[in-house]
């Protein structure tokens, strides 16, 4: 999965710090769990969002603050940049969305490769 390297900003890809803290705080198992739920409950955002509904901003946002709260910073970020273009929902769905659905599974990986590289 190719995700363009040039357009990936200077917002780091995972947050190394508070996954390293939520590791610590709460251990691998739990982490993994939260990424499980993480998973189901994004990939549902992003079924919704590839519909460009009305209301794209509200999912739009609860997808911002999950993957925050994830440590996945760059696509939190994105989320951001997105929401702060106040664009319409067939804007969203012609400019935005692949891009965002791109970053969102490069994520995805990534985070399933960090946790796999956990010690228990």
């Amino acid at each position: 999965n190719a995700v363009d390297k040039s357009l990936l900003k200077s917002e780091p890809l995972l947050d190394d710090g508070q996954l390293t803290q939520d590791m610590s705080y709460l251990g691998k198992d739990a982490v993994v769990e939260l990424f499980s739920l993480y998973q189901d409950s994004s990939q549902t955002h992003m079924r919704t969002l590839a519909k460009a509904p009305e209301d794209f901003e509200r999912v739009l946002h609860a997808l911002k603050g999950s993957s925050a709260s994830m440590g996945l910073s760059q696509l939190a970020a994105k989320c951001r940049d997105i929401e702060q273009l106040k664009i319409s929902a067939t804007a969203y769905q012609l400019d935005q969305h692949q891009a965002l659905f791109e970053l969102w599974q490069y994520s995805l990986d990534e985070l399933s490769k960090w946790l796999d590289g956990q010690q228990e």
